[in-house]
């Protein structure tokens, strides 16, 4: 592979950088140089949170540009004033301007486009930048992959799916030239968008899970950890009575988790929007709050709860855990009546309170019962983790400058 830049563009936070990292590193080692582009402040002042991630991150990147509210502001005011005025052609020349990929690349310094090879980004990163880029001939400009921001699978019942064929949403368009994805199971749902007519869409797996990164397991003596993995709550979509109900469980949960003995909880918050906890608990508990990333705190994890269509569930099969989700509680903000995960088979969706504290028994007295090594093994038909994920992508981005 040519020496050539690579444009990283992170819009939302640390997970996007998270199923990249191990891909980025192999780049860097073939002495590629990575650019980072940070959409926005709060974006980079979660990744700096996230001490791990950042801090690989910045050992392999030659730049870092975080984009400003003021970047760009003349043009903003004119863009303004001309939507004001309905004055759309120049409303288009002014958003062409701002959104140009040629003020990227002033931004991180690099004075060529010739120059880069790939830019990388989560599905829906500065879509119309990637639009314009995308217009530009093939042989002129670098490739555009996205990839998902964790080892998440979208099933054909998907939200967005369902909203796409009863017309309520038009078609999202993706402009990537490759567009990777953790398990071929979901293939489909990439049917409900609008992609180049150059995309191709390739299986790689979850780079995380590459047998070459993961660490061993750890058990601790005496003691049982349970992982309590929880989504941010969208309040706004929430129907009456729902916020109530996830108050229940999660104190209910804690409740049962204080009759065992040697037993405590470590709290994981979604990295890019972390949950107050404290808000919906109604007396206090006893629990850690996680300060790492999900690799880390898994390998000395004895049991995994995660909420409903958690994409941290696949972390549970990957260590040989017990892994078990809520059913869904929030309606009003998930569509779906069975989550995507317990379909795939890689964990079990409980059926109500009784039934969690039913399992919870289950998984802490029978870890090798036949339920949870049912998970295990759909997990490795899932995701057929005997390959290298790595290298497969190395492989298709490879294949598109052939």
């Amino acid at each position: 592979m040519e020496k050539k830049n690579i444009i990283l563009i992170i819009r939302r936070g640390p997970l996007e950088i998270e199923w990249i990292l191990p891909v980025l590193n192999e780049l860097y080692q073939k002495k590629l140089d990575i650019f980072v582009y940070f959409n926005n402040y709060k974006c980079f002042n979660l990744v700096k949170k996230s001490k791990s991630v950042f801090k690989k991150l910045n050992k392999i990147s030659k730049m870092f540009y975080v984009q400003k509210k003021t970047d760009f502001l003349l043009e903003k005011i004119l863009r303004k004033i001309s939507v004001i005025l309905s004055l759309k052609k120049i409303e288009i020349f002014f958003s062409d301007k701002i959104h140009s990929f040629e003020n990227l690349l002033k931004k991180l310094r690099i004075q060529n486009i010739n120059n880069v090879s790939y830019v990388l980004s989560e599905y829906g990163n500065l879509t119309y930048t990637l639009e314009l880029l995308s217009k530009i001939s093939r042989k002129n400009r670098p490739k555009i992959v996205q990839y998902p921001a964790a080892p998440t699978v979208n099933l054909d019942n998907d939200k967005r799916i369902k909203e796409t064929q009863a017309g309520k949403i038009a078609k999202l368009k993706i402009f990537a030239d490759l567009i990777l994805i953790n398990s071929n199971k979901g293939l489909a749902y990439w049917k409900f968008y609008n992609l180049n007519k150059y995309a191709q869409i390739k299986v790689v797996g979850v780079p995380t899970f590459d047998k070459k990164i993961l660490k061993k397991k750890k058990n601790k003596k005496n003691k049982k950890k349970i992982l309590l993995a929880l989504n941010d709550i969208e309040l706004h979509k929430l129907l009456p009575g729902e916020l109530d109900l996830f108050k229940k469980y999660l104190s209910l949960f804690f409740e049962e988790i204080k009759k065992f003995r040697d037993v405590y909880v470590v709290l994981k918050q979604h990295p890019n929007k972390p949950l107050d906890i404290e808000k919906y608990l109604n007396r206090k508990y006893i629990y850690q709050i996680s300060k790492k990333d999900m690799l880390d705190e898994i390998i000395d994890t004895n049991i995994l709860v995660t909420q409903f269509k958690t994409s941290a569930t696949v972390y549970g099969p990957l260590y040989k855990l017990p892994t078990i989700s809520w059913p869904n509680i929030f309606k009003g903000a998930y569509r779906e009546n069975k989550d995507p995960y317990a379909e795939l088979g890689v964990t079990y969706e409980i059926k109500n309170i009784k039934d969690l504290k039913k399992k919870l028994n289950l998984a802490l007295k029978y870890p090798n019962n036949v339920i949870w090594k049912l998970q295990q093994k759909n997990f490795l038909k899932r995701f057929n983790s005997n390959d290298s994920p790595i290298k497969k992508v190395i492989l298709e981005l490879e294949k598109l400058n052939n």
